[in-house]
Order: C-alpha cells, then structure tokens, then sequence
C-alpha cells in the first residue's frame, strides 16, 4: 500500500465516529496536494507537504487548550505555507467566513498563485448569496 494511503488510513481510524473530521482533512489533503502540484514543487517536498495536509489538525484539541486558538504563528516554507491555506480554503465554507474575512485573506494571508487562484472563483466571483450571519447559501 502507498505510504499516503497508509497515512490516510491512519487518520480516517483516528477520526472514527467523526465523519465532518474526515471529511475536513480529505479535503485540506486535495487543496494542498493540488497546489503543490500546480505551484511546480520537489516531489520530496510535494510528498512533506501531503503528509502535513492529512495531519494538519492532529493537535488541534490541546492548541485550542493550550492557546485559545489553532493557528500557529510563523508559517514559512511550502511544506507548511501549502496545507496553511488548504485549510483557510476548507474553512472558508464550513466555518462561513464572510465576504471582508475572504477578501482579507486572499489579499493577505495567501502567498501561491494557486491558492489564490482557488480562492478567487470559489468564493469572490461566484453566485454565492452572504447571508447576515455571515455564512455561504448557493442561489
């Protein structure tokens, strides 16, 4: 078995009953695979930043103890920037960013021509209704 698949298998048993928490790292997992193969990286550092991806929330619960938050400050290299905002695109829809916190971010946080480029159609151009709480409603 591949060493990923054998990694995502890992996370899905770990993320057992969670169904949303594997959803979630499926799809940080394809944002970053994509944008590292779009941004024209190292297969060694392509294969870092998957592996990242698929892990990237594995010490959310004592980041979010520890720190009141799951960010984490200095994110420098593709290895990291890459899954950084793989996730900022998932959390885009789930946590129902409102179109100031979207632009903001794809005008301050994302650095590859690919993230931006996701994020972009998918959320500033598209038919997407903002309603007032702030979250996404296909019309």
């Amino acid at each position: 078995m591949p060493k990923r698949s054998r990694s995502i298998q890992a996370m899905v048993g770990r993320e057992r009953g969670v169904p949303h928490g594997v959803r979630h790292f499926l799809n940080v997992y394809g944002y970053a695979k994509t944008i590292g193969g779009k941004e024209g990286l190292k297969p060694g550092v392509r294969a870092v930043l998957e592996t990242a991806a698929l892990a990237h929330d594995i010490g959310i619960k004592p980041s979010l103890g520890k720190y009141g938050n799951g960010t984490y400050p200095g994110v420098d290299g593709p290895d990291y920037r890459i899954p950084s905002e793989a996730d900022l695109l998932v959390n885009m829809l789930e946590e129902g960013m409102s179109r100031e916190a979207i632009k903001s971010a794809h005008d301050e946080v994302f650095e590859t021509k690919t993230g931006k480029m996701f994020c972009r159609p998918t959320y500033m151009d598209g038919q997407w209704e903002w309603m007032a709480r702030g979250r996404l409603a296909w019309l």
